[in-house]
């Protein structure tokens, strides 16, 4: 027999009711479902891992065209439910082992008929998926074949769902995605109760944190859950090849806003502000990934586009200013070679400018004025801290001789206690002295050092600039300039800063002709414009008049004709220059690269800047 031939139906009925189908709910939600598409990813397949980011919208309209089609779900359409569908698939993280799971170095075994289950979910969900996308395509002459499609899609796909649940593949899904969302979970619940901490008192008029114990027990906790989060992501998401985990630490990027003072300090401000800010937009952003939950917490860790992108702008941030100010030495450095490359920043227009110099900076300032000015502070600097410590010494040896004197003893008025002051032992004293004694930990020298530092400043600044013979070379110089007058001090720095100034200016100070008068006053004769200006400076200085007190109390104003040569006959000072040109080269040579980008970056710093008003005695 044979074939029974469809039933021709009038086109004009399918046009008539393919229209009164595009009124109904049914439609609209089709349509709806279709237009959160574009939301969502467009590569969605069967081999997707993961889906997050407020699918539950989605699954809600897609329960209420089950409910219009008269189809009643068996189970809730729930993200978790259909999350765990895709997030079990045959091979993850490289197994070589069927149904083992290999997650941060834990071992995790799904069943056969629990992988079958999801992937059951994950085939019928996408099905339904591409059946939304034949929306536009509809007309009178598909339409019904298309519904009845998706209605079977529909319920094939609430069947499946209840076996998924049924069979435990769920909740072995759900272990498995809670692990390894338990690092990031744990990061945004640790950031939440710091922040509100921080937020809400842990910070003084200066924003500086206050170290109290539970501020350091809530850092502590979010600091771990960092590198924690920090670790994973480099070694099992690539955040950033070439970056090793050591060289960002979470603690140290809290440390940093510890720092004393540094928001009103020049340099370090410029530095860490910058990283604060980061910081601070990466925490807040924390916050609001937290309070939209973990349907839009991604896996892997880096597919978390907006943290992945906070935390490489914290990184970069970090990794300059713990390269610059991460220890105590490096911010006594930076901060040291900020206050000498500023006597050039205020000295002169013309030395300013070429100190701040960007294309093709000058090589006489930077191979020959900073490395020597810097030496000569240095020596200074040296001078002063060793003057301290003998201060410190005289100090103390003067109190230890007070203390041995014999002090006047009051007569007992009781037998009872003669006896009890010539008996008694001070066993408090000895048993506290055992405490101390016994808790104390042996320190590292660089923990010595600093400590010394913090009481008389940092006696040898460039130990990891310059050559290991070098800190008792500059020893050697502090004696040879405590034999000059501190007035020609001034002239060495002013001379030195003078050589980077351009022929033209030097050529003025070589023209002009000074004759000497009575009580140390000299003329000045300068060539301007073709007429002689006469102007009269008092020379109260070194080699024409010796330890004038006002000097040294005066502010230190620049003086481009300073001859620090000129004040001794015995090339005391000539020969205390020859050790100065060898140590600066010590200094430029040694560790170059690193010294270059410590100027660069110092530099950096006074270019942000404003300009301060001309230093000069002669305008």
């Amino acid at each position: 027999m044979p074939p029974r031939k469809p039933k021709q139906v009038d086109p004009e009925v399918l046009r008539k009711q393919f229209e009164d189908w595009q009124l109904t709910k049914e439609y609209q939600l089709w349509g709806t479902l279709y237009h959160m598409r574009s939301d969502f990813p467009a590569n969605l397949s069967e081999t997707t891992s993961d889906i997050s980011e407020g699918w539950q919208r989605y699954h809600d309209t897609l329960s209420q065209l089950c409910v219009e089609l008269k189809i009643k779900p068996k189970k809730p359409f729930f993200h978790d439910y259909i999350r765990t569908g895709f997030f079990i698939q045959e091979f993850r993280e490289g197994s070589p082992e069927e149904g083992v799971y290999l997650v941060y170095g834990k071992k995790f075994v799904i069943k056969r008929e629990s992988r079958n289950a999801c992937q059951k979910v994950r085939n019928n969900f996408i099905a339904i998926w591409k059946k939304v996308e034949e929306l536009v395509n509809l007309d009178e002459s598909n339409f019904q074949k298309t519904r009845k499609e998706m209605i079977a899609a529909l319920k094939e796909f609430n069947t499946r769902l209840l076996e998924h649940i049924k069979s435990k593949a769920h909740d072995e899904a759900t272990e498995l995605l809670e692990f390894q969302l338990s690092p990031l979970e744990s990061l945004l619940k640790s950031n939440i109760k710091w922040k509100a901490m921080y937020e809400a008192c842990n910070y003084d008029e200066d924003r500086v944190f206050v170290n109290g114990f539970r501020e350091k027990a809530l850092s502590d906790k979010f600091c771990d859950d960092l590198d924690l989060c920090l670790r994973i992501m480099y070694e099992y998401c690539k955040l950033r090849p070439g970056i090793t985990t050591p060289e960002i630490q979470a603690r140290r990027i809290l440390n940093k806003f510890r720092y004393e003072g540094w928001r009103k300090n020049k340099v370090e401000s410029y530095y860490i502000e910058p990283l604060w800010n980061e910081f601070y937009l990466f925490t807040s952003n924390l916050g609001k990934l937290f309070a939209m939950g973990k349907d839009y917490w991604k896996l892997p860790l880096e597919d978390n586009k907006g943290l992945k992108e906070d935390l490489i702008r914290v990184i970069d941030k970090e990794i300059i200013a713990e390269y610059l100010l991460g220890t105590p030495l490096r911010r006594d450095q930076i901060n040291f070679l900020f206050d000498v490359l500023y006597l050039i920043f205020k000295s002169k227009k013309e030395a300013r400018q070429i100190l701040l110099l960007q294309e093709n900076p000058d090589a006489k300032m930077i191979d020959i004025v900073i490395p020597r000015l810097t030496i000569f502070k240095t020596i200074q600097h040296m001078a002063k801290v060793l003057a301290r410590k003998e201060e410190d010494k005289a100090n103390a040896k003067e109190e230890t001789k007070r203390e041995d004197q014999p002090k006047e003893q009051l007569p007992p008025t009781r037998e009872a206690d003669r006896m009890a002051g010539t008996n008694r032992t001070d066993f408090s004293k000895t048993h506290t002295s055992f405490k101390l004694n016994s808790s104390i930990e042996e320190k590292s020298p660089d923990q010595l050092e600093d400590e010394e530092a913090a009481k008389y400043g940092r006696l040898f600044l460039w130990k990891d600039y310059m050559s290991p013979g070098s800190r008792d070379a500059l020893l050697k110089m502090t004696k040879e300039l405590g034999r000059i007058n501190e007035a020609v001090h001034m002239d060495i720095e002013d001379y030195i800063i003078a050589l980077a100034l351009p022929s033209s200016a030097q050529g003025v100070a070589k023209s002009s002709t000074f004759m000497m008068k009575k009580g140390g006053e000299r003329e000045k004769s300068l060539e301007k414009k073709g007429r002689i200006v006469i102007t009269s400076i008092v020379e109260n200085r070194p080699p024409f008049l010796w330890n004038d007190p006002k000097i040294l109390e005066e502010e230190h104003k620049f003086r481009e004709t300073a001859k620090p040569q000129e004040a001794y006959i015995d090339r005391r000072v000539e020969k205390f220059s020859e050790g100065l040109r060898d140590l600066a080269e010590d200094l430029r040579k040694t560790e170059h690269g690193r010294w270059k980008i410590l100027v660069e970056r110092t530099i950096e710093v006074l270019r942000s800047l404003p300009v301060p008003e001309e230093h000069s005695q002669l305008k």
